[in-house]
């Protein structure tokens, strides 16, 4: 797959995901009033909400962020809700400040469970009262007061803000009906939206501030929720571009026929193939046949499994000589129930380990991944996992507070862990957010050209198992290039290999991912690299408890 297709397919799920976070936060909110009626006559509010309970509650409330009252002070120009009446189709009704009030006699309870101050609703004190899957509705008569005045094209407004964001769902011309003459409101409001609403005001200016605009403004949470919502997109970009587009582009068939040049299984396995500069089971594996095809291991077959014997080692670079090492300290371990003389079953005797023998095959292990990780500075530059790293860290702890914040944010933080996941995939299997170093981008697209290809070779067909000389290095960086079980079958089917050779060789290969496996490789490491709405009155929401 091209590196400019890899992007496109990452950035389509990461819009994909965004656009379905986007739609899900704004229908699936938390528990709220889903129709709101607003009658208007001057400051006079006449307010219905009604609720459809998702379970059994005590309380259906409504509550403000400017100071609820009972009674009008006389006070020019103070900011409060005045509430003349409540209504409920069930419960009994109340308004609390500092203390609570019983409607409609306004007779004051010393106590009133399940309520808090500034809100007005229904109530069953310490009865679930409110049915789960029933609907109910709640209501009051109030008049609003500001302590400024909007002045918009020669007239003057009151900005109640009838709903504060996040204290909604979405709010549209369906289920938001605003009565009143000369009201100025939108026609939609995001769950993150203030709901600002302007009513005319015809009392005296006098005392108030008088705030000019040249048009009426509102809260629009729209733009921002968006970037929000692709913000990990175009990090994704972002990091691509910065880090990850490389500076050539080389013209390689996407099939190529033949491996691009000699060099040692582990090279091909750590730095031509992912997870880039990490020791896998490919790379043990590769190793494995590599050794088996050099003479290093030499194997036999008893039953239906292989042995090996380590020979002399001659001409093994450092790596090589640490994986030597590793072998050699399995068969010194190795059980006599898993010996056949000079000979010892790799895959059964690495499979059961003593414990106090693991931590020092995983040490050795490790200390191949730092050698394979200090290599890998010389192919690959990998600094935008760093930058991933963080977003990771970032997401997973929103994403651990808004378990407690509740579902208003959640969709959004689900959007940014799982983004925080692919980015990590697509960093750790593709080469997409890595820059190749020199010239061994193209040697990749070369080794991404021999997997794809490989073994389909009509000269190598024609020669059947007698051509093993031939086709042995190749089966090395198959393994390496991560298809050698593909390979194997296609070459059995064709005769190009023998039953025997192709019991060997499979066996090498899945002995290598039992080293890997007992020796704790996962694949980690790598390359390193005033007043309520600016001067309006009111705010607040509904719920329940």
């Amino acid at each position: 797959m091209s590196e400019t297709k890899g992007v496109i397919i990452v950035s389509v799920i990461l819009f994909v995901l965004a656009g379905v976070a986007f739609y899900l936060g704004l229908v699936l909110t938390g528990f709220n009033f889903y129709r709101a009626e607003l009658n208007i006559d001057g400051n006079n509010v006449s307010e219905k909400l009604f609720y459809n309970t998702d379970s059994e509650y005590h309380t259906l409330y409504r509550n403000f962020e400017s100071p609820v009252e009972i009674e009008r002070s006389g006070v020019l120009g103070l900011e409060n809700i005045v509430i003349d009446d409540v209504r409920c189709s069930d419960g009994e009704p109340y308004v609390r400040n500092s203390d609570c009030y019983i409607y409609p006699d306004r007779s004051i309870r010393n106590g009133c469970p399940y309520t808090e101050p500034n809100e007005y609703g229904c109530t069953f004190g310490d009865v679930y009262g409110f049915e789960k899957g029933v609907e109910y509705v709640i209501g009051s008569d109030y008049e609003i007061s500001g302590s400024s005045v909007f002045f918009v094209d020669g007239k003057y407004y009151t900005k109640f803000v009838a709903y504060s964001g996040e204290r909604h769902k979405l709010l549209t011309r369906d289920n938001f009906f605003v009565r009143g003459d000369g009201v100025e409101l939108r026609s939609y409001y995001l769950p993150g939206d203030d709901v600002f609403v302007y009513v005319p005001f015809d009392g005296e200016v006098g005392g108030r501030e008088v705030i000019e605009l040249s048009e009426f403004e509102y809260d629009g949470s729209l733009f921002f929720m968006v970037i929000l919502h692709l913000f990990p997109l175009l990090f994704f970009l972002g990091l691509y571009f910065i880090f990850g587009r490389e500076l050539i582009n080389p013209l390689v068939p996407e099939y190529v026929s033949n491996y691009p040049k000699e060099r040692k299984a582990w090279e091909v396995a750590a730095f031509f193939n992912p997870p880039f500069a990490r020791v896998n089971p490919d790379l043990f594996s590769a190793m494995m046949i590599d050794f088996h095809r050099r003479n290093i291991i030499s194997t036999k077959v008893v039953g239906k499994d292989v042995f090996i014997r380590l020979n002399k080692a001659d001409g093994l670079d450092s790596v090589e000589k640490m994986f030597y090492k590793m072998l050699k300290s399995i068969e010194d371990n190795c059980s006599d129930d898993y010996r056949d003389g000079e000979y010892f079953n790799l895959k059964k005797a690495s499979g059961s380990v003593k414990v106090m023998f693991y931590s020092d095959l995983k040490s050795q292990a490790q200390a191949v991944q730092k050698k394979i990780k200090k290599e890998g500075k010389k192919y690959l530059s990998n600094t935008a996992v760093y930058s991933i790293s963080i977003f990771a860290f970032l997401a997973y702890m929103v994403f651990i507070a808004s378990i407690e914040v509740g579902i208003d944010i959640l969709f959004l933080t689900l959007l940014y862990f799982f983004s925080s996941v692919i980015l990590q995939v697509v960093n750790y299997n593709t080469s997409i957010l890595m820059r190749f170093k020199g010239e061994y981008y193209e040697e990749y697209l070369q080794w991404q050209g021999f997997k794809g290809h490989f073994p389909k070779y009509s000269t190598l067909k024609t020669m059947g198992h007698k051509g093993t000389i031939l086709w042995g290095p190749h089966m090395v960086y198959a393994a390496a290039l991560g298809v050698a079980k593909k390979a194997l079958k296609e070459m059995e089917s064709h005769g190009m290999i023998s039953k025997k050779d192709y019991v060997i060789f499979a066996s090498m290969n899945n002995v290598g991912s039992s080293v890997a496996g007992s020796s704790g490789v996962s694949g980690s490491g790598g390359v390193g690299g005033g007043g309520v709405g600016g001067g309006g009155v009111g705010g607040g929401g509904g719920g329940g408890r």
